[in-house]
């Protein structure tokens, strides 16, 4: 009996799949495969039942790659790997991947001009939120979610353990502005307020 895969109403899988590689961004495998991959990462870690979010989802999927995933999520890259490839997804070996772009670190700004955007604001409008202690990716909801909330004459300053490098071009869309304050290695100060 011959097999044909003409009929329109089969799905053909194979023609989703493509070649990753701990590098890939969590979107493309989301968009070959929303409920299967999913599913597959969550049996993998229960960190991954936040992709089932899609607000979170939507946020962070087209950001994050597969080794960003894996530090997030506490669970080796070849385990992740190894269940895509049970998707059907064609899993690159560690050799042959290209080597990962890193994108310039936003630059701290200096004290002076820290302090001088923050004198702009009366300080009753200076709105305060420590994220410090705070896993992966809550800072950036909980800092998402004020600046929903901002108004023209206020600022948000923002106690961080790091640059929120992921929650930068959201701000850029968003049309609002930021000054970032490095305190130590683990501490940064951050004011974020509109144009």
């Amino acid at each position: 009996m011959e097999t044909s895969n003409n009929n329109p109403l089969i799905e053909n899988k194979s023609e989703k799949k493509f070649p990753i590689t701990t590098n890939t961004r969590i979107q493309a495998l989301l968009d070959a495969d929303l409920e299967g991959v999913i599913s597959a990462l969550v049996k993998l870690s229960s960190n991954f039942s936040k992709l089932k979010n899609p607000t979170l989802r939507n946020l962070l999927a087209p950001r994050v790659s597969i080794a960003q995933a894996c530090r997030v999520a506490h669970c080796e890259p070849q385990a992740f790997l190894t269940a895509m490839g049970q998707l059907g997804f064609l899993v690159v070996a560690a050799e042959d991947e290209a080597p990962v772009q890193v994108s310039e670190q936003p630059t701290a700004c200096d004290r002076r001009v820290f302090d001088l955007v923050l004198s702009r604001f009366d300080p009753q409008k200076v709105l305060y939120i420590d994220v410090c202690h705070l896993e992966m990716p809550q800072p950036m909801l909980q800092i998402i979610d004020h600046i929903g909330k901002l108004k023209s004459d206020e600022v948000l300053y923002i106690y961080h353990k790091k640059v929120p490098v992921f929650l930068l071009p959201e701000l850029d869309k968003k049309g609002l502005r930021y000054s970032l304050l490095r305190r130590s290695a683990e501490r940064y100060d951050m004011l974020i307020y509109k144009k």
